[in-house]
């Protein structure tokens, strides 16, 4: 359950985040489409997961590729895009310590920018890849 504790590690620094915060947007961190959506959101999702069961402490136990998608309807993309900025400073490039006190690395790989017909959500979708280390965090500080 690599990836579940990797994405409610996510979404606890996502809510906890003042920018976010200061945005109204700490309660809006789903990880499915909720039943009445209510706009501007964030929402989190696992692409792929490579695990090695056999690794030792020095290797890599995972490697999990994710996205983070933010949805909006306002008529630009400008909303989208500073929500997206500020998920990018709060989580690209920092090291972690997951609920079972593995470390997991984040790093950006991409984006994408969605710009629909006028009726229906604009988004912009960041890709991730975090790498989880079995290593105890107590080797880190």
């Amino acid at each position: 359950m690599v990836d579940y504790g990797l994405l409610t590690t996510i979404k606890e620094v996502l809510e906890n985040d003042d920018t976010i915060a200061k945005m109204g947007l700490s309660k809006s961190v789903y990880f499915t489409l909720p039943v009445k959506t209510k706009f501007p959101l964030i929402l989190l999702d696992v692409d792929e997961i490579w695990e090695d069961h056999t690794a030792s402490l020095n290797e890599a136990q995972a490697r999990i590729n994710f996205r983070i998608t933010i949805m909006s309807h306002m008529s630009t993309i400008k909303e989208s895009l500073t929500i997206a900025g500020c998920i990018e400073q709060a989580i690209n490039g920092t090291s972690m310590r997951l609920s079972n006190s593995h470390l997991a690395n984040l790093r950006k790989t991409g984006d994408v920018i969605d710009l629909p017909l006028i009726q229906n959500p604009r988004s912009v979708q960041q890709f991730y890849q975090a790498v989880v280390w079995q290593k105890a965090w107590d080797h880190y500080g």
